[in-house]
């Protein structure tokens, strides 16, 4: 009997002691379990941060991508327009040169108008002796105030004026050519090269004013006329 308790006694004493070296192991364990835990909130906290910063990274790579990339669109339409501008100037230095040297189409049975002074001027014109038709336009204009035929005295002083390239001049005989006379036999022809002029000065909004009125004032105008109308609208740009 007595050995049968010493064994009991050293059964609880085995168990007991099993348990208390388990209770320190999964004590252990818990403890690693927080640790762990721990590092691995550690980890997530850093993974987001990395993930936020990649993310700015990303958007500002984006952002100078974009940029670089505008920059290069704004570029190619500098130098597209740069080179539009430089080949406008050279085609417009170009048609100057073509007008200097062409010779004014002058009508050949425009001559006689039963007014000896204006024949005169006329004539002279289309034999080309530009200086003088220009004075014996200008000599006409001064003596026969109020008379129809001036509207187209000031037409053919435009027409010498443009040949010249003194398009500011040619401007102010257009237009005045149109004013003397608004249903005259040049005042179509006087709106359509007061047009060209005021685009060639550089107020294609003038011009595509004076094109407006054209198309407005004169709706059964040659279709020659018309044609050249229209190349001019889109050569100025012209909202319709």
């Amino acid at each position: 009997m007595k050995t049968l308790r010493i064994i009991v006694l050293i059964l609880y004493s085995m168990l007991y002691t099993i348990q208390s070296y388990a209770s320190e192991e999964m004590q252990a364990v818990y403890d690693q379990i927080k640790v762990m835990r721990g590092e691995i909130e550690q980890l997530q906290f850093e993974i987001s941060s990395l993930k936020e910063q990649l993310g700015k990274i990303g958007s500002t790579v984006e952002y100078k991508f974009n940029e670089i990339e505008n920059k290069a669109e704004i570029k190619n339409a500098t130098e597209t327009k740069l080179a539009n501008d430089v080949q406008k100037k050279l085609d417009d230095e170009k048609s100057d040169k073509m007008n200097e040297n062409k010779d004014i189409k002058v009508p050949k049975n425009d001559g006689n108008s039963q007014n000896p002074e204006y024949d005169k001027a006329y004539n002279m014109l289309k034999e080309q002796n530009i200086d003088g038709a220009q004075k014996a336009f200008l000599k006409f204009i001064e003596n026969n105030e109020g008379n129809k035929l001036v509207g187209n005295a000031h037409y053919w002083l435009g027409e010498i004026a443009f040949k010249n390239g003194n398009y500011d001049e040619a401007v102010l005989y257009y237009l005045k050519g149109y004013q003397a006379n608004k249903i005259g036999q040049k005042a179509q022809d006087s709106l359509y090269k007061l047009a060209i002029c005021l685009a060639k000065i550089g107020k294609p909004e003038k011009a595509c004013s004076a094109l407006y009125k054209l198309k407005k004032e004169f709706p059964n105008m040659s279709d020659e006329l018309k044609n050249n109308v229209k190349t001019q609208v889109d050569k100025s740009k012209c909202m319709e």
